[in-house]
């Protein structure tokens, strides 16, 4: 267990770990596994396990970059064309959930005896 900590205290163990979240992903997409799924799940049983990379900086920031990225790309993902071709059924969508909100706020306000905020958070 020694010789493992004193691998990953090293540059080496950066370069082992990223290895492992950027490759294994792209190579377990022949099995039609999607590298994203596969790297958030490696990186969340490295954040699990503890071990030489639990209190790290720089993983912290690693990983602070890595589901930025992962929301940039899930933004890139969408088919604005399908909004648009649907933007009636949105804003009906949309409507519903603000009255709902507006609703259980004002419930909230009226049963509870709470403020604004509190309600609208409360909702």
């Amino acid at each position: 267990m020694a010789e493992l900590r004193a691998l990953f205290e090293s540059e080496l163990g950066y370069v082992v770990l990223l290895f492992g979240l950027f490759v294994v992903p792209k190579v377990l997409q022949r099995w039609r596994l999607p590298s994203a799924i596969t790297a958030f799940v490696l990186g969340a049983v490295v954040g699990i396990s503890g071990g030489p990379f639990r209190e790290d900086r720089t993983l912290h920031l690693l990983s602070t970059f890595g589901i930025s990225a992962l929301f940039l790309f899930a933004g890139l993902e969408v088919d604005f064309h399908a909004l648009r071709a649907r933007l009636r059924v949105l804003a009906q969508h949309l409507g519903v959930r603000v009255a709902m909100l507006a609703l259980a706020a004002w419930a909230g306000a009226q049963l509870f005896g709470l403020e604004g905020r509190a309600a609208v958070l409360l909702a």
